[in-house]
């Protein structure tokens, strides 16, 4: 995937409009995919490591539901 590749060479430098912080170390990489919306919550670890923690149809009826999902698997991430 060209978006997950722009992540790793970039890392946290990648920003708007294909990456976007959610607060914290929380952050969420934008793309479009099959003409739909799509976004992958991910967090930022030394050693430019990057942890995926969710992937969702981006929607606004889920949006929130989703990125309290988000802030949940990074709570249980060491």
């Amino acid at each position: 995937m060209k978006v997950l590749d722009q992540l790793a060479n970039l890392g946290g430098a990648l920003g708007m409009p294909r990456s976007r912080n959610l607060g914290g170390s929380l952050y969420e990489l934008r793309f479009r995919c099959e003409h739909v919306d799509r976004r992958i919550t991910y967090t930022l670890r030394p050693e430019r490591r990057i942890i995926t923690l969710t992937t969702f149809r981006k929607q606004r009826r889920n949006e929130r539901a989703e990125i309290a999902r988000a802030r949940l698997m990074l709570r249980r991430t060491p």
